[in-house]
């Protein structure tokens, strides 16, 4: 069976814990691991293995049920332009801490 990213927003929004649905739909995209134009212009497109489906639901309630942090269930974060690997326990960067790099090279530019 073929599942699209509509039974992913659905099943995300039977779910839902939160009133924060614009939250919930950036991170949706996250965790479906596509881009934000995949993601809508292939809404209802069933294109989505079971397996990923399912692993895609499960994703989702780790998000919503324990808080889980969207970069350690897709192990990547993107950090000052650049994607990286990490892991659980491994300290995701915020981007508060680009703008602490920013200020950073621009002092050392300085002198």
């Amino acid at each position: 069976m073929l599942y699209s990213y509509q039974d992913c927003w659905n099943h995300a929004l039977s779910a839902k814990k939160t009133s924060n649905c614009e939250q919930i739909k950036h991170d949706l995209i996250s965790i479906c691991q596509t881009s934000s134009v995949e993601f809508w212009s292939k809404f209802t497109k069933k294109s989505l293995i079971e397996s990923n489906y399912l692993q895609i639901c499960q994703n989702i309630d780790k998000y919503l049920d324990q808080n889980y942090p969207v970069p350690y269930l897709i192990n990547q974060v993107s950090f000052y332009g650049l994607s990286f690997y990490i892991e659980k326990g491994v300290f995701i960067p915020q981007k508060d801490t680009e703008i602490l790099v920013e200020k950073v090279l621009e002092l050392v530019d300085k002198y």
